[in-house]
């Protein structure tokens, strides 16, 4: 154990006085680094995607053609973040943003070529999974998850927004 992780590790005794000592912002954050970086590694190799952008093809082959303000509130994610994604993808030809039901709205769904990319990054995605259920072990991952949609619950996301699968090594 390195010295930061040393000192990580005195600062988050359970039943501490006055809570944990640190930025928690801070410490999701970095946590949340760590793991992508590995996933944008493999699924980069794979199929050129990030994480995120495999994550959104996902999405809209699942649950589109969507708005992008449907796509944007599955994600938790502010319009301008959700459009450079979507230029991203729809640069690359891996989604089409097109006229929507109304003059005002637009309809975002995945391309053949989309579809192609996102189920040749899926094995990239599962390696990463397995990675980190076998560095983490799979009853932590496990009580992770289950206290992650705790605090979503209690931070005022609905927990019902959570995709059926989302993460799911099976998926």
């Amino acid at each position: 154990m390195n010295k930061r992780n040393q000192d990580l590790a005195v600062h988050v005794e359970p039943g501490r006085p006055g809570g944990p000592e640190g930025c928690t912002a801070m410490r999701l954050r970095r946590t949340a680094r760590l793991v992508s970086r590995r996933y944008d590694e493999l699924i980069g190799e794979a199929a050129g995607l990030k994480v995120s952008q495999y994550a959104l093809l996902k999405s809209v082959d699942r649950y589109g053609p969507l708005s992008p303000g449907d796509l944007a509130a599955r994600f938790d994610l502010e319009p301008s973040s959700l459009t450079r994604n979507l230029r991203v993808l729809a640069d690359r030809g891996l989604v089409s943003v097109g006229p929507g039901v109304d003059a005002r709205s637009r309809r975002v769904d995945i391309t053949d070529a989309g579809r192609a990319a996102w189920q040749q990054a899926q094995g990239a995605w599962k390696q990463a999974q397995l990675e980190l259920n076998a560095r983490l072990g799979a009853e932590r991952l496990e009580r992770m998850h289950a206290l992650l949609d705790e605090c979503l619950i209690l931070l005022g996301e609905a927990g019902d927004d959570i995709p059926e699968g989302e993460g799911n090594i099976r998926d």
